[in-house]
């Protein structure tokens, strides 16, 4: 028996398209497709977004991971911008997701917004597809016998009166430790400020030997990456970073007229990031010598300009 065309949903809108007239492709077109719509526990599903528009108007797609939330991310690959026949552009984002939970799980619409060239903005969403998640069990298999009650434990009121003690003593021998560890730093003569560059370098340079990659704690090392880049960021330009979501932080870089090669970078560090911080996403050695790569690379392109010295000065 053919499978079944409903295996493949598609959720299509349309911008512009007129009523009661054969639908044009309107100036901006989404679809979001998954290849089957039910799977058992781990098994994967492919989700592809797919934004076509003319090549006149600018699209931003929504953030990486946005609406995935109840799926690991076990791979993403940004699809390369193309023309079609028709003259228009198509580019958009491939997930391939699992999970480990069974039920029904809901991938949220969509929003992509546009910009036309006369400044007239707009946006175009999907609509939500329904995925169903089944046990790898077979439907006749005995459910699994309920673990008894426990059981009572006679109370023993001596030692939890020597239980507390040993408690109490702990939280004060803690807590004198963090006052002196505060006393020592106070002590401490305050050390220079270095500038941001210098600081971001030795920070990554830290990063680089501190051996989180190699003790396998991806999601540690990427947090440390991304605040290292944010601190930077924040003070090279004198913008709030830490507290910005990604897509704040290069809005405001954006209006610090900072160069489409630091936004274009910026942007990939960030959403690489986010995957791996917010969707679980776990990248290959390759892109995380490249995302570490592009970290340094990020510094020097925004290195400022050495301070010329007047001669009466130097002397």
């Amino acid at each position: 028996m053919p499978r079944p065309i409903a295996g493949m949903l598609l959720a299509v809108l349309l911008a512009g398209a007129a009523p009661g007239r054969a639908a044009q492709p309107g100036p901006v077109e989404v679809e979001a497709t998954v290849d089957r719509a039910s799977i058992t526990v781990g098994d994967q599903l492919v989700y592809s977004l797919k934004v076509r528009h003319r090549p006149e108007i600018q699209v931003e797609l929504p953030p990486a991971g946005a609406g995935l939330e109840g799926f690991e991310i076990k791979d993403h690959e940004e699809l390369p911008s193309s023309r079609l026949e028709d003259g228009r552009l198509e580019s958009g984002r491939r997930y391939v997701l699992s999970t480990f939970t069974t039920g029904e799980y809901t991938l949220a619409p969509q929003t992509v917004r546009y910009r036309a060239p006369q400044g007239k903005e707009g946006e175009v969403q999907t609509g939500a597809i329904t995925i169903r998640v089944r046990s790898i069990l077979p439907q006749n298999a005995k459910d699994i016998r309920d673990i008894h009650g426990p059981a009572e434990i006679p109370v023993d009121r001596g030692r939890l009166v020597r239980l507390s003690l040993l408690v109490l003593g702990a939280g004060a021998a803690a807590a004198s430790v963090v006052l002196w560890r505060r006393r020592r730093r106070a002590e401490r003569a305050p050390e220079s400020v270095l500038p941001p560059y210098e600081q971001a370098r030795r920070d990554l340079d830290e990063l680089a030997a501190g051996g989180l990659l190699d003790a396998g704690r991806i999601k540690e090392f990427y947090v440390r990456l991304a605040d290292i880049l944010r601190v930077y960021l924040g003070r090279r330009y004198r913008i709030s970073a830490l507290v910005e979501t990604s897509a704040e932080l290069l809005a405001a870089l954006h209006e610090s007229a900072a160069g489409p090669e630091l936004l274009r970078l910026a942007g990939e560090l960030f959403e690489s990031s986010d995957l791996v911080k917010f969707a679980k996403y776990t990248p290959s050695g390759t892109e995380t010598r490249e995302h570490f790569e592009g970290a340094y690379h990020l510094l020097e392109i925004t290195r400022p300009e050495p301070v010329a010295v007047a001669a009466g000065e130097a002397a």
